[in-house]
Parts: structure tokens; C-alpha cells; sequence
């Protein structure tokens, strides 16, 4: 069944699946948690849990417009070109790319870019974006708790990240995340939503098995 739906993943986005992004759907949540806005405290550092991760120099603030090849960023909000620097390919599917956490089943599936001008995403409209930039994808990995779930999330975040607020809802647990560097990069307020899931889309706490990675502009809606 899981290599169906990685075939599944290859024709593109669509809502509250493991091979892709949430799409909007108005599904109603409710707060569990409310996070201290963006003077809260920076997430924790977490291990790198790529197969080969970038850890990129801070030592001068990015110009505005310019790429996040100068920042900490071990995954959303990469170009292309620092993500395949740094990921390993698997040229079974579309956009995936491994190591294999399971048999037809890559570790990282549906990773798309913004490739910016008249062709960009709607996701990063009014942003400055140079060259091709990574904005969603989805994280696969064996049957893991909610706080290691939420540890492998926050391996694939700018190291300045900052949470804003957290919800749940039957389908998925939900949590938005700025990023002042992101934002110093991109020339304008950037979140990243951090949806986490479970297998057939019922959320289960004890249960998760992949998140989807999704930035955007401040104000655009990426609710699961």
C-alpha cells in the first residue's frame, strides 16, 4: 500500500495524504496550545537528521532576495541546489529522495520547489525568491510518539525557528513557525507550517508516521 501511494505522490499536492502537503480545507480545530508569539524562545536544537545535512554559516545577515544558501537551514526553505548537495536522490519516484525507511518507501517524497518569476507559487506571493527554493515536502519515518515526531520536525527548521501556536484536529496536529532569517532571505514575513499525521488521516498522538513541511507567506493559510 505504501508504494502505491508514493506513486500516488508523483502527481503532485494534494490534502492530508503521507506523500503530500495539506491543502486548506476549512476543517474545523481547536487551540491545545498556545505559543508565546515571535519573542518566544528559539526551538531547541535537535540532531540533523538527514542522510547528509547542510549546516550553513550565519556569520553575516542574508541581503533581502538572496537564496538561503548563506544560513543555517537544514531543509525547508533550501534552493534546489543546496537541498540535492545535500539529500540523496531515489530515482524510483518523482521528487524523492532517500535514504528508503522501508521498502518503496523513501524517507523524503513530493519535494517541490518555487522556481519564482511569473512562475512562482501562490504560497510565497509578494517574497523575493532568486532561484528555485525548496517550500514543501513531506517526511516519512517508522511509527514514532509525538515528541519524537516533533524532534524530527525540528531538524528540517531554519535554527532560529520560533513557534507560534499549535493545534489539533482529528486529522493532524498542526504547528506554525517563523523565522526571522527566513524572512531577512525571502524580503517579507515567511511562517513554515509543520503538519504532523498519522496513517488514514486519524490523528493518533502515539501513532505518527510522517510531516508535511509547508512555507508560505505570513497570512496565507496552511492549516491541515
Amino acid at each position: 500500500m505504501r508504494a502505491l501511494i508514493l506513486v500516488v505522490a508523483a502527481l503532485g499536492p494534494c490534502s492530508g495524504a503521507r506523500e503530500s502537503r495539506p491543502t486548506p480545507d476549512g476543517a474545523s480545530v481547536s487551540d491545545d496550545a498556545t505559543a508565546a508569539q515571535e519573542a518566544s524562545t528559539p526551538l531547541l536544537s535537535t540532531p540533523a537528521l538527514h542522510d547528509s545535512a547542510v549546516a550553513l554559516s550565519t556569520s553575516a545577515p542574508a541581503a533581502s532576495g538572496t537564496a538561503a544558501t548563506t544560513l543555517d537551514v537544514p531543509g525547508i526553505g533550501l534552493t534546489r541546489s543546496a537541498w540535492d548537495r545535500s539529500h540523496t536522490r531515489d530515482d524510483k519516484f518523482p521528487n524523492a529522495y532517500g535514504p528508503p525507511i522501508a521498502p518503496g518507501i523513501a524517507k523524503y517524497i513530493t519535494v517541490l520547489d518555487d522556481p519564482g518569476g511569473a512562475a512562482g507559487n501562490k504560497a510565497l506571493a509578494g517574497l523575493v525568491v532568486t532561484e528555485p527554493t525548496i517550500f514543501t515536502y513531506t517526511v516519512n519515518f517508522a511509527a514514532a510518539r509525538l515528541p519524537d515526531a516533533e524532534l524530527y520536525a525540528g531538524a528540517e527548521l531554519s535554527s532560529d525557528a520560533k513557534l507560534l501556536r499549535s493545534r489539533t484536529s482529528a486529522k493532524c496536529k498542526d504547528e506554525l513557525y517563523s523565522s526571522a532569517a527566513l524572512a531577512r532571505v525571502f524580503g517579507g514575513k515567511v511562517v513554515v507550517d509543520v503538519s504532523l499525521y498519522s496513517d488514514d488521516d486519524v490523528f493518533d498522538s502515539t501513532h505518527v508516521t510522517h510531516i508535511v513541511l509547508y512555507m508560505h507567506a505570513k497570512g496565507a493559510s496552511g492549516d491541515c
